[in-house]
Protein backbone atom coordinates (compact mmCIF):
# COMPACT_ATOMS: atom_id res chain seq x y z
CA UNK A 1 0.00 0.00 0.00
CA UNK A 2 1.21 3.66 -1.16
CA UNK A 3 0.85 6.75 0.77
CA UNK A 4 -0.75 9.09 -2.49
CA UNK A 5 -0.85 12.74 -2.34
CA UNK A 6 -3.19 14.51 -4.73
CA UNK A 7 -2.48 18.07 -4.36
CA UNK A 8 -4.37 21.51 -5.63
CA UNK A 9 -2.99 23.08 -8.51
CA UNK A 10 -2.85 27.10 -7.88
CA UNK A 11 -3.42 30.76 -9.96
CA UNK A 12 0.18 31.75 -9.23
CA UNK A 13 2.46 29.85 -12.29
CA UNK A 14 5.65 30.22 -13.55
CA UNK A 15 5.67 32.09 -17.08
CA UNK A 16 7.59 29.32 -18.90
CA UNK A 17 7.63 26.20 -20.01
CA UNK A 18 9.01 23.77 -17.23
CA UNK A 19 8.08 20.39 -14.59
CA UNK A 20 5.06 20.66 -12.72
CA UNK A 21 6.05 20.93 -9.67
CA UNK A 22 8.31 23.82 -10.82
CA UNK A 23 5.43 25.62 -12.15
CA UNK A 24 3.37 25.92 -9.33
CA UNK A 25 6.51 26.53 -6.94
CA UNK A 26 5.31 30.38 -7.04
CA UNK A 27 2.60 29.72 -4.27
CA UNK A 28 3.46 29.48 -1.05
CA UNK A 29 0.76 27.28 0.09
CA UNK A 30 2.03 25.31 -2.59
CA UNK A 31 4.98 24.51 -1.20
CA UNK A 32 4.23 24.11 2.03
CA UNK A 33 2.14 21.20 1.10
CA UNK A 34 5.01 20.10 -0.53
CA UNK A 35 6.89 20.36 2.84
CA UNK A 36 4.01 18.59 4.36
CA UNK A 37 4.31 15.70 1.90
CA UNK A 38 7.97 15.46 3.29
CA UNK A 39 7.83 15.59 6.84
CA UNK A 40 4.20 13.14 6.36
CA UNK A 41 6.20 10.17 4.38
CA UNK A 42 4.49 10.52 1.64
CA UNK A 43 5.37 8.12 -1.20
CA UNK A 44 3.78 9.60 -4.63
CA UNK A 45 2.17 13.07 -5.38
CA UNK A 46 0.41 13.70 -8.32
CA UNK A 47 -1.04 17.44 -8.96
CA UNK A 48 -4.58 18.04 -10.05
CA UNK A 49 -4.19 20.77 -12.74
CA UNK A 50 -7.59 21.99 -14.43
CA UNK A 51 -5.78 21.75 -17.48
CA UNK A 52 -3.74 18.78 -17.97
CA UNK A 53 -5.49 16.52 -15.17
CA UNK A 54 -3.46 14.38 -13.36
CA UNK A 55 0.05 15.63 -13.73
CA UNK A 56 3.53 13.58 -12.18
CA UNK A 57 5.65 16.46 -10.56
CA UNK A 58 8.31 15.96 -13.17
CA UNK A 59 5.92 16.11 -16.31
CA UNK A 60 6.88 19.15 -18.52
CA UNK A 61 3.71 21.54 -18.83
CA UNK A 62 3.42 24.82 -20.44
CA UNK A 63 1.96 27.85 -18.03
CA UNK A 64 -1.89 28.59 -18.66
CA UNK A 65 -4.57 30.31 -16.97
CA UNK A 66 -7.57 27.62 -16.38
CA UNK A 67 -10.03 27.41 -13.50
CA UNK A 68 -11.97 24.30 -13.39
CA UNK A 69 -15.05 26.04 -11.43
CA UNK A 70 -15.40 28.05 -14.28
CA UNK A 71 -15.48 25.55 -16.61
CA UNK A 72 -18.79 23.84 -18.30
CA UNK A 73 -20.16 20.80 -17.12
CA UNK A 74 -19.35 18.75 -19.88
CA UNK A 75 -15.56 19.84 -19.37
CA UNK A 76 -15.83 18.85 -15.79
CA UNK A 77 -17.32 15.65 -16.26
CA UNK A 78 -14.40 14.58 -19.38
CA UNK A 79 -11.47 16.15 -16.32
CA UNK A 80 -12.91 13.74 -13.91
CA UNK A 81 -12.95 10.59 -16.81
CA UNK A 82 -9.34 11.62 -17.79
CA UNK A 83 -8.31 11.73 -14.18
CA UNK A 84 -9.84 8.45 -12.64
CA UNK A 85 -8.33 6.51 -16.06
CA UNK A 86 -5.12 7.53 -15.08
CA UNK A 87 -5.52 7.54 -11.02
CA UNK A 88 -6.34 3.59 -12.28
CA UNK A 89 -3.73 2.95 -14.24
CA UNK A 90 -0.62 4.79 -11.64
CA UNK A 91 -2.53 3.36 -8.59
CA UNK A 92 -4.34 1.17 -6.66
CA UNK A 93 -7.14 3.02 -5.71
CA UNK A 94 -9.15 0.30 -3.92
CA UNK A 95 -5.72 -0.67 -1.25
CA UNK A 96 -3.53 2.88 -1.26
CA UNK A 97 -4.00 5.34 1.29
CA UNK A 98 -5.07 8.99 -0.91
CA UNK A 99 -4.31 12.06 1.06
CA UNK A 100 -6.07 14.45 0.11
CA UNK A 101 -4.73 18.43 -0.46
CA UNK A 102 -6.82 20.00 -2.82
CA UNK A 103 -10.29 21.49 -3.12
CA UNK A 104 -13.31 20.22 -2.98
CA UNK A 105 -13.53 21.24 -6.49
CA UNK A 106 -10.85 19.06 -7.68
CA UNK A 107 -12.46 15.75 -5.91
CA UNK A 108 -15.50 16.14 -4.71
CA UNK A 109 -16.39 13.80 -8.13
CA UNK A 110 -13.32 11.37 -7.00
CA UNK A 111 -13.58 10.36 -4.12
CA UNK A 112 -16.31 7.79 -4.00
CA UNK A 113 -13.73 5.81 -6.06
CA UNK A 114 -11.16 6.61 -3.55
CA UNK A 115 -12.45 3.88 -0.36
CA UNK A 116 -8.69 5.10 1.76
CA UNK A 117 -9.08 9.01 1.70
CA UNK A 118 -8.26 11.45 4.51
CA UNK A 119 -7.91 15.32 4.00
CA UNK A 120 -5.66 16.25 7.24
CA UNK A 121 -7.43 19.77 7.23
CA UNK A 122 -10.82 19.02 6.29
CA UNK A 123 -13.19 21.82 7.65
CA UNK A 124 -10.13 24.38 8.13
CA UNK A 125 -10.01 27.65 6.26
CA UNK A 126 -6.66 28.74 4.02
CA UNK A 127 -5.14 29.80 6.79
CA UNK A 128 -5.21 27.41 9.35
CA UNK A 129 -4.43 24.91 6.38
CA UNK A 130 -1.11 26.61 5.86
CA UNK A 131 -0.60 26.68 9.60
CA UNK A 132 -0.82 22.73 9.35
CA UNK A 133 0.77 22.20 6.53
CA UNK A 134 4.16 24.39 7.91
CA UNK A 135 4.70 23.58 11.16
CA UNK A 136 3.72 19.65 10.67
CA UNK A 137 6.66 17.53 11.66
CA UNK A 138 5.46 13.73 11.71
CA UNK A 139 3.71 10.83 12.56
CA UNK A 140 5.25 8.25 15.34
CA UNK A 141 4.35 5.33 17.19
CA UNK A 142 3.61 5.50 20.96
CA UNK A 143 5.54 2.98 21.69
CA UNK A 144 8.23 4.59 20.36
CA UNK A 145 8.52 6.89 22.90
CA UNK A 146 9.49 4.44 24.88
CA UNK A 147 13.11 4.82 23.96
CA UNK A 148 14.76 8.15 25.06
CA UNK A 149 17.13 8.02 21.61
CA UNK A 150 13.55 8.21 19.87
CA UNK A 151 12.10 11.19 22.46
CA UNK A 152 15.21 13.53 21.62
CA UNK A 153 14.64 13.46 18.14
CA UNK A 154 11.55 15.22 18.66
CA UNK A 155 12.05 19.12 18.79
CA UNK A 156 12.09 21.55 22.01
CA UNK A 157 9.56 23.59 21.07
CA UNK A 158 5.84 24.11 21.45
CA UNK A 159 3.26 22.53 19.32
CA UNK A 160 0.07 20.28 18.70
CA UNK A 161 -0.54 17.03 19.07
CA UNK A 162 -3.42 14.51 17.94
CA UNK A 163 -3.95 10.98 19.16
CA UNK A 164 -4.56 7.95 16.45
CA UNK A 165 -6.62 4.37 17.54
CA UNK A 166 -7.26 1.41 14.88
CA UNK A 167 -10.66 0.68 15.00
CA UNK A 168 -10.65 -2.19 17.38
CA UNK A 169 -9.05 0.00 19.84
CA UNK A 170 -11.89 2.86 18.69
CA UNK A 171 -14.34 0.01 19.19
CA UNK A 172 -13.36 -0.65 22.77
CA UNK A 173 -13.21 2.95 23.86
CA UNK A 174 -16.85 3.34 22.22
CA UNK A 175 -18.04 0.50 24.09
CA UNK A 176 -17.11 2.03 27.83
CA UNK A 177 -18.30 5.47 26.93
CA UNK A 178 -21.92 4.22 25.62
CA UNK A 179 -21.45 5.84 22.19
CA UNK A 180 -23.04 4.22 18.83
CA UNK A 181 -20.38 4.20 16.00
CA UNK A 182 -23.50 5.38 13.76
CA UNK A 183 -24.20 8.38 16.01
CA UNK A 184 -20.95 9.60 15.50
CA UNK A 185 -19.27 8.33 12.01
CA UNK A 186 -19.69 11.55 10.16
CA UNK A 187 -17.99 13.78 12.90
CA UNK A 188 -14.67 11.10 13.47
CA UNK A 189 -11.61 11.96 11.42
CA UNK A 190 -10.89 9.23 10.17
CA UNK A 191 -7.75 8.02 8.14
CA UNK A 192 -7.25 4.50 6.51
CA UNK A 193 -8.03 2.10 9.44
CA UNK A 194 -7.57 4.73 12.47
CA UNK A 195 -9.57 7.18 14.00
CA UNK A 196 -8.42 10.30 15.94
CA UNK A 197 -9.83 10.22 19.75
CA UNK A 198 -7.74 12.51 21.33
CA UNK A 199 -6.02 16.57 20.52
CA UNK A 200 -3.83 18.84 23.13
CA UNK A 201 -0.99 21.31 22.84
CA UNK A 202 2.03 22.00 24.13
CA UNK A 203 2.62 25.97 25.16
CA UNK A 204 4.02 25.71 28.51
CA UNK A 205 6.26 23.11 27.53
CA UNK A 206 8.36 21.25 24.93
CA UNK A 207 5.81 18.88 22.85
CA UNK A 208 8.53 16.51 23.78
CA UNK A 209 8.42 16.67 27.18
CA UNK A 210 4.23 16.91 26.91
CA UNK A 211 4.50 13.69 25.01
CA UNK A 212 6.37 11.93 26.87
CA UNK A 213 4.36 12.98 30.37
CA UNK A 214 1.25 11.24 28.23
CA UNK A 215 3.41 8.22 27.16
CA UNK A 216 6.01 7.63 29.84
CA UNK A 217 4.03 8.74 33.71
CA UNK A 218 3.78 6.81 36.48
CA UNK A 219 0.77 6.05 38.24
CA UNK A 220 1.90 6.74 41.69
CA UNK A 221 -0.41 7.03 44.54
CA UNK A 222 0.39 10.65 44.75
CA UNK A 223 -0.32 11.45 41.46
CA UNK A 224 -3.95 9.51 41.20
CA UNK A 225 -5.02 11.36 45.02
CA UNK A 226 -3.89 14.74 43.25
CA UNK A 227 -4.99 14.23 39.58
CA UNK A 228 -1.43 14.97 38.24
CA UNK A 229 -1.62 11.75 36.70
CA UNK A 230 -0.88 12.74 32.49
CA UNK A 231 -4.97 13.60 31.60
CA UNK A 232 -4.62 10.88 28.99
CA UNK A 233 -3.47 8.29 30.74
CA UNK A 234 -6.46 8.73 33.52
CA UNK A 235 -9.07 8.33 30.79
CA UNK A 236 -7.12 5.15 29.27
CA UNK A 237 -7.01 3.51 32.37
CA UNK A 238 -10.34 4.74 33.16
CA UNK A 239 -11.63 2.97 30.34
CA UNK A 240 -9.42 -0.03 29.85
CA UNK A 241 -9.31 -1.14 33.47
CA UNK A 242 -11.41 0.86 35.73
CA UNK A 243 -8.19 2.14 37.82
CA UNK A 244 -6.02 4.47 37.52
CA UNK A 245 -3.34 2.74 39.20
CA UNK A 246 -3.07 0.33 36.47
CA UNK A 247 0.16 1.32 34.49
CA UNK A 248 0.98 -1.87 33.22
CA UNK A 249 -2.49 -2.13 31.28
CA UNK A 250 -2.44 1.50 29.88
CA UNK A 251 1.33 1.28 28.50
CA UNK A 252 -0.10 -2.27 26.85
CA UNK A 253 -3.28 -0.23 25.23
CA UNK A 254 -1.07 3.21 24.45
CA UNK A 255 1.76 1.00 22.67
CA UNK A 256 -1.12 0.36 20.13
CA UNK A 257 -1.63 4.00 19.04
CA UNK A 258 -0.05 6.31 16.69
CA UNK A 259 0.69 9.96 17.39
CA UNK A 260 1.05 12.69 14.94
CA UNK A 261 2.96 16.50 15.71
CA UNK A 262 3.55 19.89 14.65
CA UNK A 263 6.30 22.18 16.32
CA UNK A 264 6.15 26.12 15.97
CA UNK A 265 9.28 27.69 16.31
CA UNK A 266 8.55 29.94 18.96
CA UNK A 267 9.86 30.65 22.56
CA UNK A 268 7.95 27.80 25.00
CA UNK A 269 5.48 29.92 27.42
CA UNK A 270 5.21 32.65 24.68
CA UNK A 271 2.04 34.55 24.50
CA UNK A 272 2.24 33.97 20.66
CA UNK A 273 2.51 30.36 20.78
CA UNK A 274 -0.70 30.00 23.40
CA UNK A 275 -2.62 32.14 21.26
CA UNK A 276 -1.47 30.17 17.96
CA UNK A 277 -2.40 26.80 19.65
CA UNK A 278 -5.20 27.18 21.65
CA UNK A 279 -7.28 28.79 18.55
CA UNK A 280 -6.03 25.99 16.61
CA UNK A 281 -7.57 22.99 19.15
CA UNK A 282 -10.40 24.91 19.53
CA UNK A 283 -11.20 25.34 15.98
CA UNK A 284 -10.51 21.23 15.40
CA UNK A 285 -12.52 20.25 18.71
CA UNK A 286 -15.12 22.51 17.03
CA UNK A 287 -15.33 20.68 13.44
CA UNK A 288 -14.51 17.60 14.86
CA UNK A 289 -15.33 14.86 17.57
CA UNK A 290 -12.49 14.02 19.86
CA UNK A 291 -14.29 11.35 22.32
CA UNK A 292 -11.48 11.80 25.24
CA UNK A 293 -11.47 15.28 25.29
CA UNK A 294 -12.98 17.12 28.32
CA UNK A 295 -11.43 20.34 28.57
CA UNK A 296 -12.86 22.72 26.16
CA UNK A 297 -15.09 20.56 24.25
CA UNK A 298 -17.55 22.18 23.14
CA UNK A 299 -18.26 20.00 19.85
CA UNK A 300 -22.22 19.19 19.68
CA UNK A 301 -22.48 15.44 19.92
CA UNK A 302 -19.41 15.97 23.32
CA UNK A 303 -21.43 16.51 26.08
CA UNK A 304 -22.50 13.09 27.30
CA UNK A 305 -19.81 11.55 26.14
CA UNK A 306 -17.95 14.07 28.31
CA UNK A 307 -20.70 12.95 31.19
CA UNK A 308 -19.39 9.51 31.04
CA UNK A 309 -16.03 9.52 30.65
CA UNK A 310 -16.14 12.24 34.24
CA UNK A 311 -17.86 9.21 35.55
CA UNK A 312 -15.72 6.60 34.71
CA UNK A 313 -12.54 8.53 35.34
CA UNK A 314 -13.81 8.97 39.21
CA UNK A 315 -14.49 5.70 39.70
CA UNK A 316 -11.38 4.69 38.34
CA UNK A 317 -9.62 7.32 40.45
CA UNK A 318 -11.30 5.45 43.75
CA UNK A 319 -10.32 2.09 42.76
CA UNK A 320 -7.09 2.56 41.57
CA UNK A 321 -6.65 4.33 45.78
CA UNK A 322 -7.84 1.41 46.73
CA UNK A 323 -4.94 -0.33 45.20
CA UNK A 324 -2.40 1.20 46.75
Amino acid sequence: MSKIALIGCTSKKQDHTCPAIEMYSKSSYFNKKLKYCKNANIDIIFILSAKYGLLDPDTIIEPYNVFLKNQTKDYKLEWNKRVLEDLRNKTNMEKDEFIILAGNEYVKDLLEFIPNHYNPVKGLGIGYQSFYFQNFKSEINAKDLRNESERLKIENQPGFYKWWAKKEEFDLILEKLNIDFEDIKGEIEKRNDYYSIYVGIAANESIRDRLNWHVNDLHTESKVKNGTLSTFRQSISSIIVNDQSNKECTDEFIDKLKIEYFTLDLPIKSEEAKYNLEKFEKLLMDTNLYVLNIRDNHHFLAKPIKKQLKALRKKAKENGLKAF
